[in-house]
């Protein structure tokens, strides 16, 4: 099973080069899976589904945040079909902050069924317990639409903080006492054994928002009990859409790609 995730900025920067680009990586790396972070969605179309459903993908769509006449939020797209999906808000911190949500899709893979989550947290140094908040949403809601698969649930996405954050030691961990899902890091046991940085100062589109580089894009499966089939092992696991071409990059993070065996 080959996953992709990317946080797509949006509709900043140079759109219309950047979007080759992503559809370019897209191509090559023939993901299975994709969950993406701030897509833009007006008139029925994200600002991928057209040249995704035109290469045979199932295209689904979660609004986090209202933007006039359109929405921006989560998107996944599949290979197979996807028999339902569901968005779920995640808690906000005070003050008027940007609405997260949580996009999870039951995908009819040939292996069996699975459930497929992207998600954006909150992003702010100051942050940590906002995140953490959603993080057991996340886990909570992902739990209750998982029940009745047969493969161990994918999440993916911007988590917005690093590694060894909290936040991050904490959903990896998981809580038996509380029947809370632990998750295994794709990159932590399949990447190359580098930093795995995705949001970089080296990026010009990244730079001003950057105190430092991160690894803050992640591809997460759930360490399950019981009768789903579990993860086997990580294949591989890379950093992607990480060229810029003619000055232009994909986006403001780099991907994470990973290949994954039940």
């Amino acid at each position: 099973m080959r996953v992709l995730t990317l946080n797509l900025w949006g509709e900043k920067g140079p759109l219309a080069a950047r979007r080759v680009i992503i559809r370019d990586w897209i191509l090559e790396l023939k993901p299975d899976l994709i969950g993406f972070q701030e897509v833009v969605h007006s008139e029925g179309q994200s600002q991928v589904s057209d040249f995704l459903e035109e290469a045979g993908y199932t295209c689904r769509f979660g609004r986090s945040l209202a933007h006039g006449q359109s929405a921006y939020g989560n998107s996944i797209a599949s290979r197979w079909p996807i028999s339902y999906d569901v968005v779920h808000g995640l808690p906000s911190g005070p003050g008027r902050m940007e609405p997260r949500s949580m996009l999870i899709a039951r995908v009819c893979s040939p292996q069996g069924d699975l459930s497929f989550a992207c998600t954006h947290l909150s992003f702010g140094a100051g942050l940590s317990a906002v995140r953490t908040a959603q993080i057991e949403a996340v886990r909570r809601f992902l739990s209750q639409c998982s029940k009745g698969g047969d493969l161990a649930p994918v999440l993916v996405g911007d988590f917005n903080c690093s590694s060894g954050s909290p936040e991050m030691k904490n959903l990896r961990k998981g809580c038996k006492r509380r029947a809370a899902l632990g998750f295994y890091d794709a990159w932590l046991l399949g990447g190359d054994g580098s930093d795995g940085f995705t949001h970089l100062k080296d990026n010009p589109y990244s730079r001003e928002q950057l105190p430092a580089d991160r690894r803050v894009d992640y591809i997460l499966i759930a360490r399950v009990v019981g009768g789903m089939v579990p993860l086997k092992r990580v294949i591989d696991c890379r950093v992607v859409c990480t060229a810029a071409r003619d000055g232009v990059w994909a986006s403001d993070h780099f991907g994470v790609f990973a290949e994954l065996q039940y």
